[in-house]
């Protein structure tokens, strides 16, 4: 096998754990198919610390009116900013480090 072939099946590899071990819990556990509410309490702070979680309340809000309390909306977008701006810092900062070596 080649050394690019090598690459690509590690890469592949990598891609097939992450959807497995990240993106189908964020899934399960946040809330998207069904109301957080139904989980036990043991798992569903998951939920609670997914920003797949707050999006979907945000957008069940502002698609069809769904009930939520002003301060969870305030709460809801809180989090998804301060998710952003954490991102955002940690991109520019990676993207600097890079810049300099």
């Amino acid at each position: 096998m080649t050394e690019n072939m090598l690459w690509t099946c590690g890469f592949v590899l990598a891609c097939i754990l992450f959807y497995r071990f990240a993106l189908m819990p964020l899934f399960l556990f946040s809330g998207t198919f069904y109301p957080l509410d139904t989980l036990s309490l043991a798992v569903r702070w998951i939920g609670w610390v997914s920003p797949l979680w707050h999006a979907t309340e945000l957008g069940r809000w502002l698609s069809y009116g769904h009930s939520v309390p002003g301060a969870m909306l305030a709460v809801h977008a809180g989090f998804l900013l301060a998710m952003l701006g954490g991102g955002t810092w940690l991109g520019i900062r990676g993207y600097e480090r890079r810049l300099a070596s």
